[in-house]
């Protein structure tokens, strides 16, 4: 197996990854951009899934063993591929790493040609050599890097065997005085577990406060089936990236798809007229006093006006014991509870666990408690 052949050129037909499947796993990671020293291993296991045939082709086509091709594939599938690219100084890091591994490398393919006499002292007389493509492209990602071109990239996530999402993904977590344009845990989360109880949302009308990028609604507008979604936020620039994602992912134009901006530290209740959601989504909202405080008041208008029927989830990370203790002290007070929800680590999951970390990611049910 290629490793191109991991990757599909057409959008929309990549599967996920698998224990069975190391080439996807290790490309999943890379589009996804996940952290590139965990990918070490992914690498390897990617390695030691070539056979001896596909050894024994490589010294066939080249007139003798030299990893070349491999290289090559990896290049081809990754740092050359046609989809969408992740940022430049992720770029680096990764080719960095297909470099620091070639002593792993050349150790992993000397014990998989173990059995294979030729193969074995093709490699021991010649040793490993980093293909000079990949000196060539490292070199120029240094070089735009250092002129200052090339910023940002996107992370494409595989939540299905017909279904990728694909976001501009800014390296900062703080860019333009917000943290709108980056991605959060909580968003994964809420995903999974959205995903989990598909009919808390499957043709409602629902209305996500503070949206940032648009992971959330931008995944769960592919994996289920909402009556309508309305992505809000207050912030011009996060406002304008995610009408970017939108169209990245083709629902700019979506009967069902709305973007709004609603400030809650200055809006009245007017301005909510023409909404009437089902149900409220939140992420990662949960960060700072006047934020949570603010948040209350919004619901505390749209319960008045949608009644009994109105549900609300909250995706938090748990960060600070004082900022969460605060966020449970605020709801108490503005009649609320939140009610921790259960995760059903069983079920499938949308996202590898190497996307994000759901260590200290809940999501909470808020209810009225008077």
């Amino acid at each position: 197996m290629s490793i191109d052949e991991c990757y599909p050129e057409t959008q929309g037909t990549a599967q996920h990854s698998d224990q069975n499947n190391p080439q996807k796993e290790l490309l999943e990671r890379y589009f996804a951009m996940a952290p590139v020293r965990q990918s070490c291993v992914a690498l390897q296991d990617a390695l030691s899934n070539w056979t001896a045939e596909d050894l024994i082709k490589e010294e066939a086509e080249y007139g003798a063993f030299n990893g070349f091709q491999l290289q090559e594939q990896l290049l081809n599938a990754t740092v050359l591929s046609s989809h969408r690219q992740p940022d430049l100084s992720y770029r680096k890091k990764f080719l960095k790493m297909l470099m620091d591994q070639a002593p792993i490398v050349e150790n992993s393919l000397w014990h998989m040609t173990r059995c294979t006499t030729t193969l074995l002292l093709q490699v021991e007389a010649k040793g490993w050599e980093v293909l000079e493509e990949i000196w060539c492209i490292y070199s120029e990602l240094c070089r735009c890097e250092t002129d200052g071109g090339e910023e940002g990239g996107y992370r494409t996530f595989i939540l299905s065997d017909t279904i990728n999402v694909s976001l501009i993904h800014h390296p900062l977590l703080i860019s333009d005085g917000t943290t709108g344009l980056s991605t959060w845990d909580a968003a994964f989360h809420m995903v999974e577990w959205i995903s989990q109880h598909p009919e808390i949302m499957n043709q409602k009308r629902v209305l996500e406060l503070g949206c940032g990028s648009g992971l959330t609604g931008i995944c769960l507008c592919k994996l289920i089936a909402p009556a309508q979604y309305v992505f809000s936020d207050c912030h011009s620039g996060v406002l304008r990236q995610l009408t970017n994602n939108l169209q990245i992912n083709q629902l700019v134009g979506s009967s069902t798809v709305k973007v709004c901006e609603l400030d809650w530290l200055t809006m009245m209740e007017q301005d909510f007229s023409q909404l009437f959601p089902d149900v409220i989504l939140a992420c990662d909202i949960a960060y700072d006093p006047d934020i949570i405080q603010a948040f209350f008041r919004v619901l505390c208008i749209f319960s008045r006006r949608c009644g009994s029927s109105l549900n609300i989830f909250v995706a938090s990370k748990n960060r600070s014991a004082r900022t969460s203790a605060f966020f449970h002290e605020t709801a108490e007070s503005c009649g609320w509870k939140a009610e921790p929800q259960k995760m059903d680590d069983a079920q499938y999951k949308v996202f590898p666990s190497f996307v994000y970390d759901s260590q200290d990611c809940i999501i909470f049910n808020l209810v009225r408690s008077r």
